[in-house]
């Protein structure tokens, strides 16, 4: 990365330079499911909170230091389930309660990143060592394997307030100010480096970071200079995870399906199920309903596959309960696609099971 210590007086200043050198595009808050290549905000980065927009945010990953990728599209869901997003003044309470409503009993969202950590929200909000609150955070996405994680968030930012907490948070005495490609990038510690006695929110064990702001929309997240680099680069136009067919596939097929949080991944090498890559997602129509997606090589291979879901979702049990899967995934709808596998069923509560399905790599995947 090629990164040199700059003196300015704003963020906001530099982000209005990089725009004006970048993109002459509309500028825009992101709304609620535009779809990939849609309408460009200033800066670069695609407008929208779609899973495939927020794939498009994230550079590309080689499949072993993929993991999973994970989603989830917060004002989406909130406007779908008709609670109101707390404003900048909002207390702590009220943050929380909103937070609830998205998470617990029927909410079924759950942490993506980082950027927007519910085990952090209540004792050390972001809001105080980073100056950005929870509920500015609309979507937020993340992958890679620990430490090489890389995030990105879309939302309502204010740059000059992320700066000036930043400077004197936690790591006040050891953030410098970089400029990368044209992005201002506040840097603190060194790559791969931790502090366990100076924890943030955004990392309990105090580990390096690296927080990108591209324009007042994107804030991107990164623990080393080269993954910063490559979210800059995802950014601006280049390769990114939405360039991987199969995933991007996975994505749309989500998106048909009004997904407002998800989870990708590419085939684990001991599946028995044919396919190249594969999601899960949680959606709302007058109900909790889980998405899964799965993106094959051909018509043929897809059609096999549904069958063997049919078959899983209907007489099989879970691993790792031994629950019959029709105890828990109720009306299954599957169908195919061409080379799409889609499958929609109504989920038993507590909603925010659907994510252990993947993490515990379920026979549905």
């Amino acid at each position: 990365m090629r990164a040199r210590r700059r003196v300015r007086p704003s963020l906001r200043g530099v982000l209005a330079g990089a725009v004006l050198l970048v993109s002459a595009c509309t500028s825009g808050v992101p709304g609620t499911g535009s779809p990939a290549g849609g309408e460009q905000p200033a800066g670069g980065g695609p407008a929208g909170d779609s899973i495939s927009v927020m794939l498009a945010l994230l550079p590309p990953m080689d499949r072993d230091e993929l993991g999973i990728v994970s989603v989830t599209r917060w004002h989406a869901a909130a406007e779908a389930y008709g609670i109101e997003v707390p404003g900048d003044a909002a207390t702590a309470d009220e943050v929380l309660g909103y937070l609830s409503s998205l998470t617990s009993g029927d909410g079924g969202l759950t942490r993506a990143s980082d950027l927007l950590d519910l085990a952090h929200v209540a004792s050390r909000p972001t809001t105080e060592d980073f100056g950005f609150a929870p509920q500015q955070v609309a979507a937020d996405v993340s992958a890679g394997l620990a430490p090489q994680v890389l995030s990105a968030a879309r939302g309502d930012f204010d740059p000059d307030d992320i700066g000036e907490a930043t400077r004197s948070g936690t790591v006040a005495d050891e953030v410098e100010e970089v400029d990368v490609d044209g992005v201002p990038v506040l840097r603190w510690r060194e790559d791969s480096e931790s502090d366990l006695e100076r924890p943030t929110s955004l990392s309990p064990i105090g580990s390096a970071g690296r927080l990108g702001l591209p324009d007042d929309a994107t804030l991107l997240h990164a623990r080393d200079d080269d993954g910063m680099a490559a979210l800059v680069e995802a950014f601006r136009g280049g390769a990114s995870l939405a360039d991987d067919g199969d995933l991007a596939a996975v994505a749309g097929a989500l998106d048909a399906e009004g997904a407002l949080a998800a989870q990708l991944t590419h085939r684990p090498g001991d599946s028995d199920l044919q396919y190249a890559a594969a999601g899960i997602g949680f959606a709302w129509d007058d109900g909790g309903r889980v998405v899964l997606a799965y993106s094959t090589d051909s018509e043929s291979l897809a059609r096999t596959l549904a069958s063997t879901l049919e078959e899983t979702v209907t007489s099989g049990s879970t691993r790792a309960s031994g629950r019959p899967w029709s105890d828990l995934l109720l009306d299954p709808e599957i169908r195919t696609e061409g080379p799409l596998v889609v499958a929609t069923s109504t989920v038993e509560a507590p909603a925010g099971r659907w994510p252990a399905f993947l993490l515990q790599r379920e026979d549905l995947f």
